[in-house]
């Protein structure tokens, strides 16, 4: 049994670090539309890696679970209000929506416009873990065309990618 826990952890290890590494392409690809500025990246990348912390607690609410162990334990290198805009980017990566009153709680330490820009980077979110929904890091590296209202994704890889492209599809 604990053979079979280190190889799950060490798969989530490496899925946190790719949804990282996709959040952050997906960011500086998608500039132009998000309008976000630069200090909103070290927020997703701090949620991208602790976006599935909550599964120690529950698989069925992981999101709510990381959001609590986000904002409960100490994060190196972060603020408190980095910290908290993190837990709530985590909380919003399967779609969910921003639960109100536990904004209502950190209002004094947060911005006006933070709520419009915690869902477009939960929105960033969801589409870097849909791009690592496998948990094998097939997609390699993500380019985007941005024409008029629509985006086109270009993946690259090396295997087969169509469950991955299935589930970022919008």
């Amino acid at each position: 049994v604990d053979g079979c826990l280190m190889n799950l952890n060490e798969i989530r290890r490496v899925h946190s670090k790719q949804v990282e590494k996709l959040a952050v392409i997906i960011f500086k690809e998608l500039k132009v539309v998000h309008k976000l500025p630069k200090a909103y990246l070290k927020v997703l990348k701090a949620a991208a890696f602790l976006h599935d912390l909550g599964y120690a607690v529950n698989y069925f609410k992981h999101s709510m679970h990381s959001f609590y162990m986000i904002i409960n334990n100490d994060v190196l290198g972060l603020t408190h209000r980095e910290q908290v805009l993190a837990g709530f980017v985590a909380s919003l990566h399967h779609g969910e929506e921003l639960n109100l009153p536990e904004w209502i709680k950190f209002q004094s330490i947060l911005e006006p416009e933070d709520a419009e820009n915690v869902k477009k980077l939960g929105i960033l979110l969801n589409l870097a873990e849909a791009f690592d929904v496998s948990m094998c890091s097939v997609i390699k590296d993500i380019h985007c065309d941005i024409l008029g209202d629509s985006v086109i994704f270009k993946t690259e890889n090396d295997v087969d990618k169509s469950y991955e492209l299935d589930e970022a599809s919008l």
